[in-house]
């Protein structure tokens, strides 16, 4: 039979440690232990709801004011001219961009006595002179000639209407105003000295 340990002499340093690493685990999970779930909401009483749903500025506030939300700027629809220009036969039609702009330019000197340039006329134009509809300028598709047609529109848009950057992109598909600024500042030299070169053989 094993002798008793002597409690007057000290436990071992290693019997010691690991008993001290057991009552700090001890305490640490009683730390730890997970708090009480919160009481129902049936017993909530209510003024409590009121001040949780409405604190104390918003309730001073008038009705009003609360009822008020930020409209987004959304072009109002602007209904296309009842005689519009033919389109050019598909053999005709060009996906190059600078030759895109110069006929959409001279598509559109034949309907300007129709009414206001809208960015939807831009959209016509281009649809009639390129080898994309106005359903694929709009679309989220990315091949190669689309996007730069699609880019130079952008462009166009922007010079013609003065239309600021993110209603020309909810007028392409829901753009960002970034992608539109993008294809701006891609184009705009390009568009510019078309336009201007348009503009002068207009006036000779």
């Amino acid at each position: 039979m094993a002798a008793m340990p002597d409690p007057s002499h000290p436990l071992p340093f290693h019997r010691q440690c690991h008993i001290d690493w057991l009552m700090a685990r001890r305490r640490m999970t009683r730390l730890l232990l997970p708090a009480p779930p919160p009481p129902p909401i049936s017993t909530w009483s209510t003024p409590e709801l009121v001040e949780l749903e409405l604190p104390p500025a918003a309730a001073a506030a008038p009705a009003e004011a609360q009822q008020r939300r930020p409209r987004r700027r959304i072009e109002p629809p602007m209904p296309l001219p009842d005689e519009l220009p033919p389109e050019i036969p598909p053999g005709d039609r060009s996906s190059d961009p600078a030759i895109a702009l110069r006929l959409a330019l001279a598509w559109l000197d034949e309907v300007r006595g129709c009414g206001p340039l809208t960015m939807a006329l831009v959209r016509r134009a281009f649809a009639a002179v390129t080898p994309f509809s106005t359903g694929d300028l709009t679309s989220r598709r990315r091949n190669l000639p689309l996007c730069h047609l699609r880019q130079m529109a952008i462009t166009a848009c922007r010079l013609l209407t003065g239309r600021s950057l993110p209603m020309i992109g909810m007028a392409f598909g829901g753009l960002d105003h970034t992608t539109v600024l993008h294809a701006f500042k891609k184009y705009r030299a390009l568009a510019e000295a078309i336009i201007a070169g348009h503009e002068q053989e207009l006036e000779h």
